[in-house]
């Protein structure tokens, strides 16, 4: 009987050791079930997360394969599935305000507004000015305003935008620059609004756009509300309709 009970107590000893050093099946997480030891899963399965990677066995898909080379064709489905993601700013340069696929937005990079009178003189002067910062290389869309008030005659302003020059003089190589346009003021007490609007090239970095004015005579002509808005867009690229 002694025996016996020793039999059975080794027997069962045996089967708790067995059943504790038998590998227990987990179901692999994550999208794929051959990344689980691979130090690029995480990588992995943000490509997966963001549809830029199928997988390497359809139409299964759950394999990655992640230690096989890379053919050319896969690397351009890659960066295909990539710059249709939007999970980076790579398929598009000009997505900056987060629209969706196939849209192309421009950035409102800067706005200025200075409502005090500022009495134009003969030479030219500076009624406002607006310092921005841009990204790339690109064009600045420039549309500059103001209110013109003459309280003695009657009046012609000259109005025009200079990028990166402070000094307003009234000369050719700077109205023609930009963009330049006239407000005429006809009767005292009178007030005209004036518009200007154009392009300009421009490299990454800061930069100075000023709205210039000038009137004929220095006895009352002012500006007032003058204001500058920037619209940047990168070289090379063009907006989709």
């Amino acid at each position: 009987m002694f025996s016996n009970y020793r039999y059975l107590r080794l027997v069962v000893a045996s089967a708790l050791l067995l059943i504790v050093m038998a590998p227990i099946a987990v179901s692999a997480a994550g999208t794929f079930i051959d990344d689980d030891t691979s130090i690029f899963e995480a990588d992995i399965e943000w490509m997966a997360a963001h549809a830029i990677t199928m997988g390497c066995n359809p139409p299964a898909n759950d394999r990655y394969c992640p230690a096989d080379n890379v053919t050319r064709g896969q690397m351009a489905a890659f960066m295909h599935r990539l710059a249709d993601s939007y999970a980076v700013n790579a398929g598009d340069s000009l997505r900056l305000n987060g629209s969706g696929p196939g849209y192309y937005e421009n950035e409102v990079w800067a706005t200025g507004v200075d409502d005090v009178a500022r009495t134009l003189i003969t030479e030219g002067a500076a009624t406002t000015q607006l310092s921005i910062n841009v990204p790339w290389d690109g064009y600045l869309l420039i549309n500059a305003s103001a209110s013109v008030l003459d309280n003695n005659d009657t009046s012609q302003t000259l109005w025009w935008i200079q990028v990166d020059n402070t000094t307003c003089a009234a000369i050719p190589a700077n109205t023609l620059t930009v963009a330049y346009g006239y407000a005429t003021v006809y009767g005292d007490g009178f007030r005209q609004s004036a518009s200007v609007s154009g392009a300009a090239a421009v490299t990454a970095g800061s930069h100075t756009i000023t709205l210039c004015g000038a009137a004929p005579t220095t006895n009352g002509t002012a500006a007032y509300g003058p204001s500058i808005t920037a619209i940047f867009t990168p070289a090379g690229e063009v907006p989709a309709p």
